[in-house]
């Protein structure tokens, strides 16, 4: 077994991500030339692509102990995925398959606009908005600040990185990213369905990938798209790495100076700074009151509190199986 996953190690790491995205375009391009029913395209794909990446995860995990456990499915994940299903449906797949239905008969400034201005002014802009509430969440000082922090910071408690655990957040803070961004945006704007199913696919795919805990390496595109290598090290203890913010796409990362990449090395550790000033990811109740409680004497819950660390330390990758 270890021979068969050795000699497929190289085909996940350079070629998993290759594939899907490729698979992605093509189901896009295919569905948008002969106009298929974008709803019932959309459903299968992503959940196909979920189901994928969850086998991925468990032949070939980058760390065992950034893998999802039992317990933590049982006392976090699942939790968060019942809640959050209030919030967003069935997941992601159910909030694309809103903005699908919604832009069936929109009205807004791109109703009229050609598909292929259209989808990079959708993606721009989402990717905008998308960018500066996440980095406000991380950066922005005051009483806002601390309360988008405390908001956010659901997703950052948990000290490892897989695919179901992207559904773990706060449901305000998923409203604000996923439903209004992702699912009332491309409507509002007047999008009509192909440019909302392409916008959502390529989202999703992304959403996915990006929380993978698997040696992915895409070397020059982790310059333009959120992958594991990247977006790992968003969820590093470490502040002064805990940079790229982007979704989709690194543009905005890598115009405001906050794009984070060092290829072949990974964070120390993940999760938040003093974890002992938060409450365990587990106790779901007490994750979800922490923006609405009173800040006691001397407490900072800030990602950018003075206290925070900013160590710089690295390990080189390996992947493993045991450890």
């Amino acid at each position: 077994m270890n021979r068969l996953r050795n000699f497929l190690q190289p085909f996940v790491t350079y070629g998993a991500y290759p594939f899907t995205l490729a698979l992605c375009l093509a189901v896009c391009i295919y569905a948008v030339w002969r106009q298929l029913d974008f709803q019932a395209v959309y459903g299968p794909l992503v959940m196909g692509l979920m189901a994928f990446y969850l086998v991925i995860e468990l032949l070939f995990p980058l760390k065992r102990e950034w893998g999802m456990t039992f317990q933590d499915f049982i006392h976090r994940d699942m939790k968060f995925l019942v809640l959050n299903g209030v919030v967003q449906g069935m997941g992601q797949a159910t909030v694309g398959w809103i903005a699908i239905t919604l832009s069936l008969d929109s009205k807004g400034p791109l109703q009229n606009v050609p598909f292929y201005f259209a989808l990079p002014i959708v993606f721009i802009l989402s990717e905008f908005l998308h960018y500066w509430y996440h980095r406000l969440s991380h950066e922005f000082g005051g009483r806002v600040g601390k309360f988008l922090w405390r908001t956010h910071a659901a997703h950052h408690l948990p000290d490892r990185v897989y695919v179901l655990m992207h559904a773990v957040g706060h449901p305000l803070d998923l409203l604000a990213m996923n439903i209004l961004m992702m699912a009332i945006l491309p409507p509002l704007l007047g999008c009509t369905p192909d440019v909302t199913f392409v916008f959502v696919v390529i989202s999703n795919l992304h959403g996915i990938v990006s929380h993978l805990n698997v040696d992915i390496r895409a070397g020059w595109l982790n310059y333009i798209f959120s992958l594991p290598e990247v977006h790992r090290y968003h969820h590093s203890t470490d502040v002064t790495e805990a940079k790229n913010y982007g979704s989709v796409w690194m543009l905005f990362d890598q115009l405001f100076g906050t794009f984070v990449y060092r290829p072949g090395e990974l964070p120390l550790q993940l999760g938040v700074a003093e974890p002992a000033k938060y409450p365990e990811s587990t106790r779901v109740f007490a994750v979800l009151t922490m923006p609405f409680r009173p800040e006691a004497p001397n407490e900072n819950l800030s990602q950018t509190g003075t206290n925070a660390t900013t160590e710089n330390h690295h390990r080189p990758r390996s992947p493993e199986s045991g450890s």
